[in-house]
């Protein structure tokens, strides 16, 4: 099989997509060596090229690319100007490692125009909009096949390593540490999600404090909501977030890419789960729901998975992970069969009307892309 010279691999998912592709580059560099890979993915985690155990360059392809999904005044000159950021970078073979693709990776990949243009997961990136900016910015489609790391000659870890800081990162985290008046491995890291209600943290870390009397560093901005004993720091970017984790006994998070961040340092800890949240080998609490893969879009007011994790579950988990306790995965049944029974059927039904209106409104953009250009052609 003939190696490629470079290649581009696209992940704008979240930070957890991020951590999880780990592998996949670690096994790039071992079977291509003197392949150059650079991965696009999201301008607020492009920092984690200084935390990966691999050689690969990030780059960035804005701060939520696909989220759009018809064409407005303006949009493919915005797409254009993304694109244009990728104006050096070289692929022989592109990659798509999302689990979920949508039509901003065949954009991505007609715009590199590959030898090969690859998907990793189990569906194509999508069509509808993606071909009209193809056509609007003048690209030609890249076929996109599907392959996999085995067929590819491949060979995935099957346990992946713990991830370890470098030098200059660990010292800056330790001198941010004493700044704080913190010591490595004698604190606990919480970064709140406000998915799980931000009381509940408060909640949470008093009743860890009572059987525990540990300090608690808090990643993120505002005043301690739980007295002097708790700090509060905002990292400067993503590597200093990474190290004052790594550097800390525990952590407190509902945000899954911060807990597979810790998990691959070998943290322990709480990791909340919720149904939008994607697979991992994180081991969270969670209350299974029949609407579980729903990508964050609630058919609910609220992420009533979230509101069902309570308070003193996660406080046991924290104290466990504190004492050094091994920490398994923890799935709640609260709900009783008739009520999961009635989420089953209006979560089909939301679904079904939702996937109705996306197939619609792919076939209407490029339909309105057509009639706008006859009306173009006709003054």
């Amino acid at each position: 099989m003939m190696t490629p010279a470079s290649v581009f691999v696209l992940e704008s998912g979240g930070l957890d997509s991020l951590v999880a592709l780990t592998p996949l580059l670690r096994a790039m560099n071992r079977a291509w060596p003197q392949t150059k890979i650079t991965v696009g993915c999201r301008q607020q985690f492009t920092g984690i090229e200084a935390l990966w155990p691999a050689k690969a360059a990030a780059v960035p392809v804005g701060n939520e690319p696909g989220a759009e999904t018809a064409m407005s005044p303006g949009f493919s000159g915005a797409i254009s100007r993304t694109l244009g950021t990728l104006q050096g970078v070289r692929a022989d073979w592109f990659f798509c490692a999302e689990q979920q693709p949508g039509w901003f990776a065949r954009v991505v990949a007609a715009w590199f125009s590959a030898q090969r243009s690859i998907y990793l997961g189990a569906e194509p990136p999508e069509g509808g909009l993606a071909n009209v900016l193809i056509r609007e910015l003048t690209l030609s489609p890249a076929r996109l096949e599907w392959d996999s790391p085995p067929g590819l000659n491949l060979e995935i870890e099957s346990e992946p390593a713990l991830w370890t800081l470098p030098g200059r990162l660990r010292e800056s985290a330790l001198e941010r540490l004493e700044q704080l008046g913190l010591r490595e491995k004698n604190y606990l890291v919480c970064v709140p999600e406000p998915r799980w209600g931000l009381a509940r943290y408060g909640e949470a870390i008093e009743a860890i404090r009572i059987e525990n009397n540990v300090p608690v560093l808090i990643l993120g901005e505002g005043e301690s909501p739980v007295g002097s004993a708790v700090r509060c720091h905002q990292p400067a970017n993503l590597p200093a977030a990474a190290a004052l984790m790594a550097l800390s006994r525990a952590y407190l998070t509902a945000s899954h890419g911060r807990a597979a961040l810790a998990h691959a340092y070998g943290l322990r800890g709480a990791a909340l789960k919720g149904g939008g949240d994607l697979q991992s080998a994180v081991p969270a609490i969670s209350h299974p729901l029949p609407c579980f893969g729903c990508g964050w879009d609630c058919l609910f007011a609220g992420p009533v998975c979230m509101d069902l994790i309570p308070v003193v579950t996660v406080a046991r988990q924290v104290q466990d992970a504190l004492a050094g306790a091994p920490v398994a995965p923890v799935e709640l049944d609260a709900l009783t069969p008739m009520e999961l029974a009635l989420i089953a059927r209006a979560d089909a039904r939301y679904r079904a009307v939702a996937e109705e209106s996306r197939s619609r409104q792919a076939k209407l953009v490029e339909i309105q892309y057509e009639i706008d250009n006859l009306r173009a052609r006709r003054r």
